[in-house]
């Protein structure tokens, strides 16, 4: 409750054009009605990458959203995870994102001046996942093309891109991630030397 006094209600209509260009929703993160999941017709399991974003935009699109910017949860980067096991074939990959961007694009009001922008910056995102994928697995390739789709998105994309991805924020956790298990396998090692 302390989250919808500090914070309030978000629209669907500000929601939607952040999330269409990122998820950005960990899975354990969000709470909702189970009348509400039902209505949207819970998760596709034609997505087995990409079912909760999907499943979040859906939600999204049904009203208002509450945003609390504490951290509540967290949840485990390892080479054996599915995330990571599942975006080893870069092309079956790319289709989910790109399924999910189409398939939500008309959520984005069609008169809206931004509309084209948002669209623009949701497929450079699927194509620099796609990239860090891709590298993540040891395929080399690909960041020129990414890098110059950047540029082609022009300042108001860069903003757009960078605010919306919120990828400043998960790629810190990360980094954070690395750093503390950095620490941790330093505290063993020196722990256990003689």
């Amino acid at each position: 409750s302390s989250c919808m006094e500090s914070k309030g209600y978000a629209r669907a209509d500000t929601v939607l054009p952040r999330l269409l260009v990122q998820n950005f929703v960990a899975i354990p993160a969000p709470v909702f009605p189970t009348a509400a999941a039902r209505s949207v017709g819970g998760l596709d399991e034609t997505l087995w990458y990409t079912a909760d974003w999907d499943f979040w935009i859906k939600l999204a699109a049904r009203g208002r959203t509450v945003y609390c910017p504490r951290e509540l949860c967290c949840f485990r980067i390892h080479a054996e995870a599915q995330t990571a096991r599942r975006s080893l074939d870069s092309e079956a990959f790319e289709a989910q994102l790109r399924t999910v961007v189409e398939r939500h694009q008309p959520l984005i009001v069609g008169g809206s001046p931004n509309r084209r922008g948002i669209l623009a910056a949701a497929r450079f995102s699927v194509g620099l996942n796609t990239a860090l994928a891709a590298r993540y697995h040891g395929r080399r390739g690909g960041m020129g093309r990414i890098l110059s789709a950047f540029v082609c998105l022009g300042p108001a994309g860069w903003y757009r891109y960078l605010r919306y991805s919120r990828i400043a924020e998960r790629v810190a956790a990360r980094l954070r991630a690395r750093l503390h298990a950095g620490r941790a396998r330093t505290a063993v090692v020196a722990d256990g030397a003689p």
